[in-house]
C-alpha cells in the first residue's frame, strides 16, 4: 500500500492562525505556518512559539512584498532576514519558505536555498504529488470559497472560483457534488488521495477562513480526515524529505 500523506499549509502569520493550529491540533494533523514577521495582526513572538510546539514554522519574508517585483538585493534581505528573526523566536531551524502571492522566478529559488531552506511552497494547485523540484512545492487546494465568492460585485468575479475549479473536476473524474460546494471538493480531491495512495495538501489564510465564514467545513475536513487509517501526518518539510528520500 502506498503512503497516504496530509499536510497543511498557511501563510502570513495572522492571530486566527492560532485557531487554525488549535483545530489541526484537536483532529491530529500538523501543519506549516508560513509568518511574515512584519504584518498588521501577526501572531506575536509567544504565539509562534506555541504553534512551534506541535507544528512547523516557516518563512514568508519580512515585509510580503512580490520577490519578482524588486532588486534581487532586496529580496535576498527579505529572505535571509525573515529567516534569522523566526528563528531567533523559536530557538530551531527555520527550513521551509512560502513565496509571498505565489510569486518567484530563478533568481529568487536560488536566493532561497543559498539562504538555508531545504525547501519552497508555491501556490500551485490541484497536485497529489510529491514535489519534484523542492523549492517549487505544490499544493492540493486552497481554503476558498467554491462554486461562487461572496461579496464581490461583478458577476464574473463572483463565478471565478467555478470557472477554474470546474474543468478541473471533470478532468479529474470527481464525483459531481464537488462542483456545488468547497467542502464537497475538498472532500473528493482527499478521497481521491488516500485511494491512490498520494499527498493531501490544503492550504490557504487563516483571516480568509474567518472572512468567508468557511470555519466549519474546514473542521468537518479535518474531522473526515482524522476517521481514516493509515494516513502520515506531515509537515511541508516532511513532504520535502519523503521527496528526496523517493528519488
Amino acid at each position: 500500500m502506498k503512503k497516504i500523506f496530509v499536510t497543511t499549509s498557511w501563510d502570513d502569520g495572522h492571530k486566527l492562525d492560532l485557531k487554525v493550529s488549535e483545530l489541526l491540533t484537536k483532529y491530529g494533523l500538523t501543519g506549516t505556518f508560513y509568518v511574515a514577521t512584519n504584518q498588521v495582526n501577526r501572531l506575536n513572538d509567544d504565539d509562534i512559539r506555541e504553534i512551534s510546539k506541535r507544528h512547523e514554522i516557516g518563512a514568508h519574508t519580512v515585509n510580503h512584498p512580490r520577490l519578482s517585483a524588486i532588486s534581487i538585493d532586496k529580496a535576498a534581505e527579505e529572505i535571509k532576514n525573515s529567516k534569522t528573526i523566526l528563528e531567533n523566536i523559536v530557538g530551531k531551524p527555520v527550513e521551509m519558505f512560502a513565496y509571498p502571492f505565489g510569486d518567484y522566478n530563478e533568481e529568487v529559488k536560488c536566493i532561497v536555498g543559498s539562504c538555508g531552506f531545504r525547501g519552497a511552497r508555491t501556490t500551485k494547485d490541484w497536485s497529489w504529488d510529491l514535489p519534484e523540484d523542492a523549492f517549487e512545492m505544490p499544493t492540493s487546494l486552497h481554503v476558498y470559497p467554491h462554486p461562487l465568492r461572496p461579496g464581490v460585485s461583478s458577476l464574473r468575479a463572483r463565478l471565478k472560483p467555478l470557472f477554474y475549479n470546474f474543468p478541473k473536476i471533470i478532468h479529474h473524474r470527481l464525483r459531481p457534488a464537488a462542483i456545488f460546494s468547497w467542502r464537497n471538493l475538498a472532500l473528493a480531491m482527499f478521497d481521491r488521495a488516500y485511494a491512490e495512495g498520494s499527498v493531501f495538501h490544503i492550504w490557504g489564510h487563516s483571516w480568509e477562513i474567518e472572512k468567508y465564514g468557511m470555519w466549519n467545513d474546514f473542521e468537518d475536513l479535518l474531522k473526515y480526515i482524522s476517521s481514516h487509517v493509515g494516513i502520515v501526518y506531515s509537515t511541508n518539510r516532511d513532504i520535502i524529505r519523503a521527496s528526496l528520500d523517493k528519488k
